[in-house]
């Protein structure tokens, strides 16, 4: 049986931040687990990051596709706001997530890829054991980065788990386009979603076109009706496409847990622990963040022993916290008045989700 000090579950952004930190900031023995065959493989994300993002992970040139400027929003038929002031990056998430798993394993973290975890175990505080099909592995620490599917944290009362009414669920086309111009679009109203929205971000070769719905709302068919609507509306006809290529699904959290570790040893970050923004379901800033407050206090408690709840603690004084909270208080407004949702934005009361 091999022995890590510290076992990420996920080779996301999250898990890959976290991994690589850990090694830069310590002689920690690290691994991380991959069930695809390479990170992102399957992602299915809009893929837009903001400059804070590209400036902290020092992001080459090679890994963005396109510096976005421009941004248009749609209510049903109508513009209702446009600027060319914006600061965005779109990069497509499989080379992106594989650029961050590759610094990981530079910096000297262990990857297994193709190796889904299915069960984790604890021994006794800091000591655990996580299983795969073929082996066991022991760790001082484990840490779900593994999204927000996984069934893995529910015996312990960590991360997200969805229920009914506290997700987003998604649907997203990669629509072929030769090099499309760097606009993004994003559309609002009923003729999109009772409470949701769809947006068009631009790749190098390709549009993606998604939209995320309310679960209280959302039924497969609903999703389809409202992103066919955005594309036979505006997308087919303010850019040159061609076929769908790519069609994902995803569930994506509104609402976070209170709990995202355990001074056994067990800690959540990223999409697990449900951090992503409530009103646009954006996470790749918070996945980024949770896992360096993360890195901080896994060396703090194998090294020092101190408590690993302190990682909750320094969680919940973040400025990003405290904004995804209030934000989480006027979903709980819109989802019993979903118009207000499109009117708040229209009318510019809550911020554009950029």
């Amino acid at each position: 049986m091999e022995h890590f000090d510290v076992l990420i579950v996920g080779a996301g952004p999250a898990g890959s931040i976290l991994a690589r930190d850990l090694r830069e900031k310590s002689d920690l023995k690290v691994g991380i687990f991959e069930k695809e065959s390479f990170s992102g493989e399957k992602k299915v994300c809009g893929g837009g990051l903001n400059e804070n993002i590209v400036k902290k992970l020092n992001l080459p040139g090679d890994i963005i596709d396109k510096k976005i400027k421009t941004y248009f929003a749609y209510m049903n038929e109508k513009e209702f706001n446009h600027t060319d002031k914006i600061d965005l990056y779109s990069i497509r998430r499989e080379v992106f997530d594989r650029y961050l798993a590759d610094r990981a394993v530079e910096a000297g973290a262990e990857m297994y890829v193709n190796t889904a975890i299915s069960n984790v175990n604890i021994v006794k505080k800091g000591e655990l054991e996580l299983c795969t099909a073929n082996a066991r592995f022991k760790t001082k620490c484990a840490v779900f980065a593994d999204g927000v599917s996984s069934k893995l944290r529910r015996n312990f009362n960590i991360g997200f788990h969805a229920t009914k009414e506290n997700h987003w669920k998604s649907l997203v086309y990669e629509i072929e386009c030769d090099n499309p111009p760097d606009i993004m679009d994003f559309f609002y109203g009923s003729n999109v979603a009772t409470l949701g929205y769809a947006w068009q971000f631009p790749k190098k070769d390709h549009l993606n076109v998604g939209i995320v719905i309310h679960s209280k709302y959302s039924t497969l068919n609903k999703l389809k009706m409202g992103l066919n609507w955005v594309i036979n509306n505006y997308i087919n006809n303010k850019y040159d496409t061609g076929k769908v290529a790519k069609v994902g699904n995803a569930i994506i959290p509104i609402k976070s847990v209170g709990e995202y570790s355990s001074d056994l040893g067990l800690l959540a970050i990223g999409d697990a622990a449900g951090f992503l923004r409530p009103f646009d379901g954006g996470g790749i800033e918070f996945a980024m963040e949770s896992a360096f407050l993360a890195s901080e206090k896994i060396i703090e408690f194998i090294e020092n022993g101190t408590t690993l709840k302190k990682y909750d603690d320094e969680i919940k004084v973040q400025s990003w916290y405290k904004k995804n909270k209030v934000e989480n208080i006027l979903m709980n407004v819109f989802e019993k008045y979903p118009h207000l949702y499109h009117y708040f934005f229209r009318t510019r009361i809550l911020p554009n989700l950029i």
